[in-house]
């Protein structure tokens, strides 16, 4: 028995409750904000599959007893061994450390972790001094026991994942358990460049893929029609639990539940309705949904996909790549034109291809069978090398970011040329684009940035377009402190890339000046890497710091001519 409501009714219920939702939600937010900050000993809860080990260092999230959700990070060996010999179960540590905020962006276009984790309902992190751990965590009700023991099945499995060849490590993680390493996109190059991050964003493929097989195998064990879809509706939120609850997965198991119920007829709604439907629960249950950009690319290509369905693959597939552009514009500043004929070719292959050699190259690997899983681990390969190439090609478009409100109104007139088809749309639509690239490199000013680097500074000036000049690149030395490494490994560490793209973020692609005015190490540190991602026509140094052995070594293989001191 139900209820049929008018959609007028249903849909103003839905979006009262939403806003009703986000109100509270947000109240919420500024009651932690209040909080006071400073030293503190506390009890949190720490599960094993909210945790990252990162080096010397351990961070992660937890909960404290009051119910609210914090950032931690620790760096003492001895509390990091004895935390990660009791990983089995989440664990309750009394802690002495520091209550803080999480910080701000120190640069312009760096990435935000206050705006991140707010977005995700954290404000608040503990840097601890002093670990305690009083034993396992016991749950406060039935539903958090559900909770724990799928992100405990997560996390063993993860650590399974670890122990398999890097190229299924990488893809098995990402694309089926919905994590993603911290280094994923840093060692797998080209997915950025090549408009690919969508693949990667947790699809749905898993959601459709469960569906479609729970259905059919119901049918042949002849479970009732009505009882079927009530268990898959299950499933998916168990998936949706198993994967930590990934933003970018909500609105695939929103929109197969309401898939169930209009199969059930529980709702007589068409498809756009139901991602309407799946918008609003997807900001419900996640109100930063969208902050990120898998969360934009999921819902963006459903939606474009919704106005697709009578065209050709080859069709989709090139149009999707011109929806989303101006969000991919607005995170990663550049355009390749190889990006089309990449999606062209490297969609139709993750499917028929990619993720039917990682689902073989795991269970071969289950089942020990060596053989097989090299194979697939060779295909993979290729596949990686393949997009790393890609990143090879010359032809980039550099744009810097583009106003926000020039993305919205692209990302709107490309949606109208698809339904109405107009030839004008199209001249329009070229001509936007064009102006978002001129804007950067056309209007006049400059501008001088004291760049912070975390130890130093380097300093970028831009008295004109097509005059850089760049004093110094920072440098921070970070030691590998592992008790059982015998010696201290330099770490790779993103300062040199947070500085190419402020610069990128500025449509600037090559310094014309760089001054190197120590040979310290928090002066040229981030030098090697500086070099590797953007041109620099002429460095300059002090009399005599050409000839230092050090320096040669860090330089000059990257050099293409003599350069002035």
């Amino acid at each position: 028995m139900y209820f049929k409501f008018s959609k007028p009714f249903l849909s103003t219920l839905i979006i009262v409750s939403g806003v009703a939702y986000f109100l509270g939600w947000q109240v919420k937010i500024n009651h932690f904000i209040q909080l006071p900050i400073g030293n503190l000993t506390t009890q949190v809860i720490i599960h094993p599959d909210d945790v990252q080990f990162k080096n010397s260092k351990v961070v992660g999230t937890a909960q404290l007893l009051s119910g609210e959700k914090v950032r931690i990070f620790f760096d003492n060996q001895d509390d990091r061994v004895s935390f990660k010999n009791n990983m089995a179960k989440p664990l309750l540590i009394q802690g002495i450390g520091v209550f803080e905020r999480i910080k701000v962006a120190r640069n312009e276009f760096s990435f935000d972790p206050r705006s991140y984790w707010q977005s995700r309902g954290i404000v608040h992190r503990i840097k601890f001094k002093k670990l305690k751990i009083l034993g396992h965590a016991k749950p406060n009700d039935f539903i958090t026991l559900i909770k724990w023991t799928i992100h405990s099945y997560h996390y063993r499995l993860t650590n399974w994942f670890e122990h398999l060849p890097s190229g299924l490590r990488d893809y098995g993680e990402t694309l089926l358990l919905g994590y993603t390493r911290p280094d994923f996109y840093s060692e797998n190059g080209g997915i950025q460049l090549l408009g690919l991050m969508h693949l990667f964003s947790i699809s749905g493929f898993q959601v459709a893929g469960i569906y479609q097989i729970w259905r059919c195998v119901a049918r042949r064990c002849g479970v009732q029609r009505e009882h079927s879809l009530i268990i898959v509706q299950m499933l998916l939120v168990t998936l949706w639990l198993f994967a930590g609850g990934v933003q970018s997965l909500v609105r695939p198991i929103l929109l197969g539940i309401f898939q169930a119920w209009r199969d059930l007829r529980w709702l007589i709604i068409d498809v756009k309705d139901a991602w309407g439907l799946s918008l609003i629960g997807g900001l419900l249950i996640e109100p930063g949904v969208l902050h990120n950009l898998g969360g934009q690319l999921s819902y963006l290509l459903t939606f474009g996909l919704l106005w697709l369905s009578n065209r050709p693959g080859w069709y989709q597939s090139i149009w999707l790549s011109f929806f989303i552009l101006p969000t991919l514009l607005w995170h990663t500043f550049s355009w390749h034109p190889i990006s089309l004929v990449a999606n062209l070719c490297i969609v139709p292959l993750f499917t028929w291809l990619v993720i039917p050699t990682i689902l073989i190259g795991i269970v071969a690997s289950f089942m020990q069978c060596i053989f097989i899983r090299d194979i697939c681990e060779m295909l993979i390969n290729g596949m990686q090398y393949c997009i790393k190439c890609g990143e090879k090609i010359p032809g980039e478009l550099l744009f810097g970011r583009p106003p926000l409100i020039m993305c919205v109104i692209i990302t709107l007139l490309t949606l109208g040329w698809v339904i109405y088809n107009k030839r004008l749309l199209t001249i329009v639509i070229c001509l936007s684009y064009l102006i978002v690239w001129w804007i950067p490199q056309g209007l006049p000013g400059g501008f001088v940035t004291f760049f912070d680097v975390g130890q130093g500074d380097a300093t970028i000036l831009r008295p004109k377009n097509n005059d850089v000049t760049i004093v110094d690149v920072g440098g921070q030395f970070q030691m590998a402190q592992d008790k059982q490494s015998t010696v201290h490994d330099a770490v790779t560490n993103y300062q040199a890339e947070e500085l190419a793209h402020f610069l990128k973020g500025h449509a600037i692609n090559r310094v014309h000046r760089l001054v190197l005015t120590h040979k310290d190490f928090d002066h040229i540190g981030n030098l090697a890497t500086f070099l590797e991602i953007i041109r620099v026509n002429n460095i300059y140094v002090p009399a005599g710091m050409e000839k230092q052995t050090a320096f040669k070594k860090m330089l000059h293989p990257r050099l293409k001519k003599k350069f002035d001191y």
